[in-house]
């Protein structure tokens, strides 16, 4: 439909939403990728809280840890948020850091 946007399913009917998941299909037994992912993001989420930071934050550390990587366009709409987004400069990201986030990705 021209008036929603492509990534809406909303308003889709549930056979094409259930097509469309059915095609993520996962490499685990009785998995599927989103509930692949969505087990990471929990897995990311406690990282960032023992890290007491918020998961934007280690995000974007995570794409700044690379040398080659010199700043990442984010988005805010609110300063809190913003603030949240240039916390992720101030605490080091070590290997143990690295090893647990390649961890949870792997």
């Amino acid at each position: 439909r021209p008036d929603q946007h492509r990534w809406n399913v909303v308003d889709d009917e549930p056979s094409s939403v259930l097509e469309s998941a059915s095609r993520g299909r996962s490499t685990r037994p009785g998995h599927t990728r989103h509930e692949e992912n969505i087990e990471r993001v929990r897995g990311l989420a406690l990282v960032a809280a023992d890290l007491g930071v918020p998961m934007s934050a280690l995000a974007l550390r995570w794409c700044l840890r690379r040398s080659e990587i010199s700043s990442c366009i984010v988005g805010a709409t609110r300063s809190a948020q913003l603030l949240e987004n240039v916390a992720a400069v101030d605490f080091a990201w070590d290997d143990s850091i690295e090893a647990k986030v390649d961890a949870i990705l792997a």
